[in-house]
């Protein structure tokens, strides 16, 4: 589950950034790090999540240094 998830997330990235899938990892950060999304890039990409996934995330993950793996173990625990 975790991996299909895993997949789905990378995909949402990959359409609200620049960076090339092959660089996406559990490790990857969101805010500022690897991918460099902006706080104004980081809600709307969560406002994404919520979406695709039918969740609502709480307001702390906009205020944190995520992980991509942060993400995925949020949603796979939901």
């Amino acid at each position: 589950m975790k991996e299909k998830i895993f997949i789905e997330v990378k995909s949402l990235i990959e359409e609200n950034s620049d960076i090339l899938g092959k660089n996406i990892q559990g490790n990857t950060r969101l805010y500022g790090g690897e991918i460099g999304l902006s706080s104004l890039e980081m809600v709307s990409f969560i406002v994404k999540l919520e979406q695709k996934f039918g969740v609502e995330f709480p307001d702390e993950f906009l205020n944190r240094d995520l992980l991509v793996d942060d993400i995925v173990q949020w949603l796979s625990d939901k």
